[in-house]
């Protein structure tokens, strides 16, 4: 992602799990933002609600998605 480009609040339809290879990338979920770096890696659960802003350098990462499974009705 390019420097200062930012993605306001949205979701996604998949389990996501993401490795920080270069840059920074400042993470908004439920109103606390993280700054994850280079080397940090973190998950986030499907349909959460989030927003992305990148650091002044951009950011490089790897991102590994899961389709979320629909659960059965009991």
């Amino acid at each position: 992602m390019e420097p200062g480009q930012t993605a306001p609040e949205h979701t996604h339809p998949f389990d996501a799990r993401l490795l920080i290879l270069d840059g920074e990338l400042i993470l908004t979920c439920e109103g606390e933002s993280r700054r994850y770096g280079v080397g940090d890696c973190f998950e986030l659960a499907a349909n959460i609600p989030h927003a992305e802003a990148v650091g002044p350098q951009g950011a490089t990462y790897l991102v590994g998605r899961r389709p979320r499974q629909a659960t059965a009705a009991a």
